[in-house]
């Protein structure tokens, strides 16, 4: 029931939530293309958004906390990603 319930939930996605997904494909799109200024300045908007649409209440807790993980893992992966 957990599991169909979840599903159901992403199969309806909140436009923030399309909106933070979208910048992490660009993100994983600029990396698999070796664009390396450009895929830190889209894990820096991914932040940024996630902050301000939870500061704003568009997004729950939940929701940022997963989205702010998510940032963790690329700044983590990223750090020795330079020019």
């Amino acid at each position: 029931m957990v599991v169909e319930v979840r599903l159901l939930f992403s199969l309806f996605k909140s436009k923030e939530r399309k909106e933070l997904d979208g910048i992490i494909s660009e993100l994983n799109n600029y990396l698999q293309n070796n664009y390396k200024g450009p895929a830190h300045d889209m894990r820096r908007l991914l932040k940024e958004r996630a902050d301000a649409l939870f500061g704003e209440g568009r997004i729950n807790e939940e929701i940022y906390k997963h989205y702010t993980a998510i940032y963790e893992r690329y700044t983590e992966m990223m750090k020795d990603y330079r020019h």
